[in-house]
C-alpha cells in the first residue's frame, strides 16, 4: 500500500528523526496535523503508538483525538491497516468498537463516506468472527453492526440488548429462530451471559410497535429457550440454578423476557426435566 510513499514538498519527513514514540504529548502533536503526513508516515507513525492513542482516547478520556479519528478519513485508513496487522487485546478491541458504535449510533448528522470507512474499520477489527457470520449468509455490512453491537462494552447485558436491537430490526424471513440461534452461536462461547442477557432484554407491548418487531422479538425468544434445551442436563441444571440465585441476590428488580414455565414441556422435555429437578430442591426460577 505504500510502495509509492513520497516526502512532503521540501523533502523532509513529518516526523522529526528525533520524534519520541513514547511521548503522548509529541504524539497528540503529530496527529493534530495529520493530513500534512503522507500516507506511509501516518502508517509508521501509527504502527508505533496505536496502543498510546487507544489508552489515550479510553484511559485519559482525550475527546480531541476522538474527533480527529471521526474528522479525518486518512487516519481511519491507515489505522485499519495497522490494526489489521496486529492483535488486539479483548480490552482493545472493546475499545476500538465503541468508538464506531458511538458513531453509528450518534443522533448526530453522519457523513457517508466516514461510516462506509468505519464499517471496514469494525471488519478488520472483527476479523476473527466475520468469515463465520458472512457464511450463514448473511452480508458484510450488517455482519459488521452485528459484531461491532456485540464488542462494544464490556457490559454483557447491554451487548446483548444491542445485539438483539440490531436483529429486531430486520425481516423476519431472515431473523428465523435457527439464523439466530446460530449467529448467537458465532458470537458467544459462554451460555450464562447470553442467557442472562436474553431473559433481561424484556420490551413491553407499547414498543413493540410492528408486526416485524414483534416476530423476530419472539423468535428471539424461542432461540434462547433452544439453545437451554439443548444443553446437556448437568449443563442446564447448572445455568438454570446459577441464574436463579443471582437474579433473587442482586437482579429480583427485573422483569423476566418471558415464563420460562410456560413453555411447552412436549416440544422442550429436557428443559422442563431441568426444572424438575430444581423444584424437587426448591429452587424456582423467577417468572
Amino acid at each position: 500500500m505504500f510502495d509509492n510513499y513520497q516526502y512532503p514538498e521540501g523533502g523532509a519527513p513529518v516526523v522529526p528523526l528525533s520524534f519520541s514514540y513514547n511521548n503522548i504529548e509529541s504524539v497528540r502533536e503529530m496527529l493534530n496535523k495529520v493530513d500534512s503526513f503522507s500516507d506511509r508516515e501516518l502508517y509508521t507513525l501509527l504502527k508505533n503508538v496505536y496502543t498510546m492513542v487507544l489508552d489515550d482516547i479510553f484511559i485519559t478520556k482525550n475527546v480531541e483525538l476522538i474527533r480527529t479519528l471521526y474528522n479525518a478519513p486518512k487516519f481511519i485508513q491507515v489505522l485499519t491497516v495497522v490494526l489489521g496487522e496486529v492483535e488486539l487485546t479483548p480490552v482493545q478491541t472493546v475499545w476500538c468498537n465503541k468508538l464506531t458504535y458511538d458513531y453509528f449510533t450518534s443522533t448526530a448528522e453522519k457523513d457517508s463516506y466516514t461510516k462506509a470507512l468505519l464499517l471496514k474499520f469494525s471488519s478488520v477489527v472483527n476479523r476473527k468472527y466475520i468469515p463465520g457470520l458472512i457464511g450463514l449468509g448473511l452480508n458484510e455490512d450488517l455482519v459488521s453492526y452485528l459484531v461491532n453491537a456485540r464488542f462494544s462494552t464490556e457490559k454483557e447485558e447491554i451487548q446483548i440488548k444491542r445485539l438483539n436491537l440490531i436483529l429486531m430490526n430486520q425481516s423476519p424471513t431472515m431473523m428465523t429462530v435457527q439464523m439466530i440461534v446460530d449467529i448467537y452461536g458465532k458470537l458467544f462461547d459462554r451460555i450464562t451471559p447470553l442467557f442472562t442477557g436474553v431473559m433481561y432484554d424484556y420490551w413491553d407491548n407499547a414498543s413493540l410497535n410492528n408486526d416485524s418487531i414483534v416476530e423476530v422479538y419472539a423468535n428471539i425468544t424461542m432461540a434462547i429457550i433452544e439453545i437451554v434445551n439443548n444443553l446437556p442436563q448437568n449443563m442446564c441444571i447448572q445455568l438454570l440454578q446459577s441464574f436463579a440465585e443471582s437474579h433473587y441476590m442482586v437482579n429480583s428488580g427485573k422483569t423476566m423476557r418471558f415464563n420460562i414455565y410456560a413453555t411447552v414441556e412436549e416440544d422442550f422435555p429436557r428443559l422442563h426435566m431441568c426444572l424438575n429437578i430444581l423444584k424437587s430442591r426448591n429452587i424456582i426460577l423467577p417468572s
